[in-house]
């Protein structure tokens, strides 16, 4: 089941497909050593996973192409990236259950026209501190700061926390847990589009030299339409960028992010705790 996937608590295979040639461009497999199996009865279990299975590929390359030439052929039919989900049944039959439109890098393509680019080579004097698996893509440069429990989220700044960050994940399946090997304080830089960061400001990483510039575009139409397009919002700090965006407004508030980035207590310890009106208010 993926829930696991979703936690981080198993880190996935990655295969990478070229879209041209419909041939695979590179796999990492990774220990995948815990699985969650839904049980007969009701409710899930979870167990280990035998050793080789562990360390072999999820998925065959057949199959993987199989799965690369079904996306090619919905994002036809919409007509713009898409994020989809799959899934394999005991019989090994290969199933899509979910596909919706991918709304960073499809934004980032209306933005900038034509593809910016960049010299995208590695330092030459920054040392590599630890390798992992790109989340979220960018570079960015700034100090260490560990957390080794949820808990101690509230230990962070303004501005160490946000959406729309380089991120990466899965160091560990790289052979190095970050949280143990990086220091409080320590200066690093994050290549969160190759997956790896760097000691110190790697300057040719994250200023790059710049090789072309996008050409001028005319502005995107959005025709009016009888029903309000609402949109969702994760982080109210994001909400004046939003603003600029093409909606009538928000339609969802994710509560589930104020309580973790805001308040920093749960709902029902609040409630029990005498101060209800917290929850409320």
């Amino acid at each position: 089941m993926g829930e696991y996937i979703v936690q981080g608590t198993v880190t996935p295979d990655n295969f990478e497909v070229d879209k041209e040639s419909m041939q695979i461009a590179s796999k990492t497999i990774n220990n995948k050593n815990i699985e969650l199996i839904r049980l007969p009865g009701g409710g899930v279990e979870q167990r280990d996973v035998p050793e080789d299975v562990a360390k072999s590929p999820c998925l065959t390359d057949e199959e993987v192409i199989e799965l690369a030439g079904y996306a090619k052929q919905i994002e036809k039919h919409y007509g713009c990236y898409m994020d989809m989900e799959w899934s394999r049944d005991q019989d090994d039959k290969l199933w899509l259950v979910q596909a919706r439109p991918e709304t960073v890098w499809s934004q980032r393509k209306k933005e900038g026209g034509a593809k910016e680019a960049t010299d995208a080579k590695a330092p030459s004097s920054n040392k590599v501190l630890v390798k992992g698996l790109p989340a979220s893509p960018g570079v960015a440069s700034g100090i260490v700061h560990v957390i080794d429990d949820p808990k101690d989220i509230g230990d962070f700044k303004e501005g160490e926390i946000q959406m729309q960050i380089p991120c990466i994940v899965g160091t560990a399946s790289r052979g190095t847990f970050a949280t143990r090997l990086l220091k409080p304080g320590q200066e690093v830089t994050v290549d969160a589009k190759n997956g790896v960061v760097y000691q110190g400001v790697a300057d040719e990483v994250v200023k790059p030299k710049k090789a072309e510039t996008a050409p001028m575009a005319a502005a995107e139409y959005f025709p009016p339409t009888a029903t309000r397009v609402m949109m969702n919002l994760g982080d109210p700090d994001l909400a004046e960028k939003y603003a600029t965006l093409p909606a009538d407004g928000i339609g969802l508030m994710r509560e589930e992010f104020l309580w973790t980035i805001y308040i920093h207590q749960h709902p029902l310890y609040l409630i029990e705790t005498g101060n209800p009106e917290r929850v409320v208010n």
